[in-house]
């Protein structure tokens, strides 16, 4: 096992391995394919902050999303931690009087048991 250098990270390092933390409902997978910055591509902060936003932009998670890039003898190991919005457990309906609420409650269907998704909460 390696020792972590922390603060010794620059623009020219590599991206060894990235790893995501405080996720439950989102798949770990789902989150990586929004970032640019896999494996094997060149650390940069500008695009750190670009992925962070993109991650924040898929609209699960709470702005608390942190990265830590951390250098070792293989390269930048980036952790990324997020916090997921309280989860939907339901929807009710009230004040409907053309629509069935079966209707509307069909709509939400693909978010329960999801993080609450403002950006398709609000479609």
């Amino acid at each position: 096992h390696e020792t972590a250098q922390p603060g010794t990270y620059d623009q020219g390092m590599t991206i060894a391995d990235v790893s995501i933390t405080g996720n439950k409902l989102i798949e770990e997978q789902a989150i990586k394919e929004k970032m640019m910055m896999r494996p094997g591509t060149v650390y940069s902060k500008r695009v750190l902050q670009q992925d962070l936003r993109r991650i924040y932009d898929l609209g699960y998670f709470t702005d608390k999303i942190k990265a830590t890039p951390v250098a070792t003898r293989q390269g930048i190991q980036l952790r990324i931690s997020v916090e997921e919005n309280a989860p939907v457990t339901g929807v009710s309906v009230q004040g409907n009087t053309v629509i069935p609420a079966a209707e509307i409650q069909a709509l939400f269907a693909t978010q329960t048991g999801l993080p609450q998704n403002i950006n398709q909460l609000n479609d």
